[in-house]
C-alpha cells in the first residue's frame, strides 16, 4: 500500500488546522434556489448561526485560506451563492452551495465526533432534497507545522522534521537550508479502497506571526457514484485511517516527539 500501516497517534499539539468533508451531487435546482428553512431548523441545535455569501473566484482544489497561507494566486469566476451554518463557538461550519454540501471543523479532535456530525447534517439535507447519488466524496486534512510553536528553532531545520522521501530538497540536510520556496502537488492512487489522494504541500507564511511554516494538505477523493450516505461514510472512514498513515510517513520521529504523543488514536 502507498503509506505504511503504522500505529495511530494522538498529538498533544494538534497540527491540524482544519478538516473538510465535501459531498458533491448532481445540480438540484430546488436546493440552489430555495431558502433552506427546513434544513436550518433540522440542524439549528448544532449550527445556530446562519449567513449567506457570494463566492467570486477560487483556487482550484484549494481552500482560500490555504491558498493565502501558501501564496498561491486564485482564478476568478462567476459569483455563486452559498448558505453558511456555523456552530455557536465558530469551530464547525456547514456550507451548502451549487452541487455540494460541506462540513469543516477548525477544532478537530477525533473521527467519531466528526463523522457523527457529518451523518446528522448530511442526513438532514437528504431528507429535505431529492439527491439521487453523490458524484464525488472527499475528505481533506490540512496540517500546518509551526516550528516556533513547537519550540524548534527556525532556519533550515526541515530535514529534522520531514521525511526526505516526502519533502525532497527541503528535507535534505545539505540543500534544505538554502531552499526559500517550495510547493509540491502529487496525486497518489490508493490501494485497498476506492479513490486517490492529492497531496499539496510546501513552505508558507503564517499571516499572523509571519513565521515560516510547512503546510501539508491531503485531499482524499473518489469521483465514482455513491448511492447511499452509509456507503459514503464507510469510504470516508477508510480515508481517515489513510490520512493518519500519510502524516506519520511524511514526518520524522523528532517532529512527532515535539507534537507530544498522548494516545493511540488520531
Amino acid at each position: 500500500m502507498p503509506f505504511p500501516d503504522t500505529p495511530r497517534i494522538c498529538y498533544q499539539k494538534n497540527p491540524l488546522d482544519e478538516v473538510i468533508c465535501q459531498l458533491r451531487f448532481p445540480r438540484a435546482l430546488r436546493a440552489e434556489t430555495d431558502v433552506p428553512v427546513a434544513f436550518q431548523e433540522s440542524i439549528r441545535e448544532l449550527f445556530p448561526a446562519y449567513s449567506e455569501r457570494a463566492v467570486v473566484g477560487s483556487v482550484p482544489g484549494m481552500p482560500a485560506e490555504l491558498a493565502k497561507l501558501m501564496g498561491v494566486s486564485g482564478q476568478k469566476g462567476a459569483a455563486k451563492r452559498e448558505h453558511v451554518f456555523t456552530s455557536e463557538d465558530g469551530k464547525m461550519v456547514v456550507v451548502v452551495g451549487t452541487g455540494f454540501i460541506a462540513l469543516t471543523d477548525y477544532n478537530y479532535s477525533e473521527w467519531s465526533n466528526f463523522a457523527a456530525t457529518l451523518e446528522q447534517t448530511a442526513g438532514a439535507f437528504l431528507e429535505e432534497y431529492s439527491i439521487p447519488y453523490f458524484s464525488r466524496v472527499g475528505l481533506r486534512y490540512i496540517d500546518v507545522i509551526r516550528p516556533t510553536v513547537l519550540g524548534i528553532k527556525q532556519g533550515g531545520g526541515w530535514h529534522r522534521l520531514l521525511s526526505r522521501g516526502f519533502a525532497g530538497e527541503i528535507a535534505d540536510q545539505s540543500i534544505g537550508p538554502s531552499v526559500v520556496g517550495a510547493n509540491r502537488n502529487t496525486i497518489v492512487q490508493l490501494q485497498g479502497c476506492k479513490g486517490r489522494v492529492r497531496i499539496q504541500h510546501g513552505l508558507g507564511e503564517d499571516p499572523g506571526t509571519k513565521d515560516i511554516v510547512y503546510v501539508i494538505d491531503s485531499d482524499f477523493f473518489d469521483d465514482s457514484e455513491h448511492r447511499s450516505l452509509e456507503g459514503a461514510l464507510e469510504l470516508l472512514g477508510e480515508y481517515n485511517v489513510r490520512a493518519g498513515r500519510l502524516f506519520r510517513w511524511a514526518t520524522s520521529d523528532e517532529l512527532k516527539t515535539a507534537l507530544g504523543v498522548r494516545g493511540d488514536a488520531k
